[in-house]
């Protein structure tokens, strides 16, 4: 078995572990980005929105190269799971964990991104074909507002950002959860049989940008790989960030990352690495005063959000 490294040196392994795979998130939401933009180019061509290749058309003419969004979905997902596996070992490495088999574990990676792309890329070709369907809504209301110029100006731009942001944010943290399930599903279980679960950590980017709810949850622990870092009184739950199962203000546009250690008990200040001190506090953390109300965002979110909003809930009642 690894032996554990000294207290500090553990803390500085987990530090660069967090900052290594909020990174990686950072590059996926620019792969999520182009997939995004390539859903919404498909949907608007197929809505008749855009036309490729007819000059005598009365729209302008748009000269796009449709890519297979699956594909450009599916690069995406590999590149952030084996982002996921890579911070787990190191994560092993830096706590003394056994280190999972790089060969065995791969062999959680193919799986996932193949069920997980079918998923993602669907849920995007709904949100493009909710968003186009909106905008020929609008347009048939106030021709003086062209679906093309909704679709391809700077308003789609924005929306396809937003969207981007808040899936590859939703995927790095259910990459990090299928990793670490695959990863004690190869180990020991219990006498009992049960897998022994690890311990999964929010972490926000430590800006001013870091809506109040987030704010306090940074640094939070919680044992098992499906209980909530919050719930609200109405019985939604928040298990990680980019949860669309919880409320969307508390997910839209959301830049945080999930990371998972072998156990809490790692020493005394080990995970105050999670919790420093100069996480930037210049924004009031509203959610404090009323732990099970949140109501109040970031004031940069509501753009956003408002942006958004109506087609994740056009595709979650679909």
């Amino acid at each position: 078995m690894t032996q554990p490294m000294s207290q500090d040196s553990t803390s500085e392994q987990l530090s660069d572990a967090a900052d290594e795979y909020g990174q990686a998130r950072d590059a996926s939401e620019e792969q999520a980005l182009t997939a995004t933009q390539q859903a919404l180019i498909a949907a608007a061509i197929a809505a008749g929105i855009i036309i490729a290749g007819e000059e005598d058309s009365d729209r302008d003419v748009v000269d796009y190269e449709v890519i297979n969004v699956s594909k450009l979905v599916r690069v995406w997902l590999l590149s952030i799971a084996l982002s996921a596996l890579r911070s787990q070992r190191r994560v092993a490495r830096a706590t003394g964990a056994p280190v999972p088999d790089y060969a065995a574990t791969r062999s959680i990676v193919e799986p996932w991104v193949e069920s997980a792309g079918v998923e993602t890329t669907a849920r995007l070709d709904q949100l493009a074909l909710s968003f186009t369907e909106r905008a020929r809504a609008r347009e048939d209301a106030d021709p003086s507002v062209t679906a093309t110029e909704a679709v391809t100006g700077p308003k789609g731009e924005a929306w396809a950002r937003i969207i981007a942001r808040t899936e590859a944010t939703r995927m790095a943290s259910e990459a990090q959860m299928a990793m670490a399930q695959g990863i004690a599903q190869l180990g020991t279980p219990t006498d009992s049989g049960a897998v022994i679960e690890p311990v999964k950590i929010w972490i926000t980017r430590g800006d001013t940008r870091v809506r109040a709810l987030h704010r306090k949850l940074h640094g939070e622990m919680v044992e098992g790989f499906y209980n909530p870092f919050w719930r609200w009184p109405t019985g939604k739950e928040l298990k990680h960030p980019g949860d669309l199962d919880a409320p969307l203000d508390a997910v839209i546009g959301c830049r945080c990352v999930l990371m998972f250690v072998p156990t809490a008990d790692l020493g005394p200040d080990v995970l105050d690495v999670f919790k420093p001190a100069t996480l930037d506090t210049s924004f009031d953390l509203a959610a404090s005063a009323a732990p099970l109300e949140y109501t109040h965002m970031h004031p940069s979110l509501e753009f956003g959000i408002a942006l958004c909003v109506l087609e994740y809930r056009d595709v979650a009642s679909r």
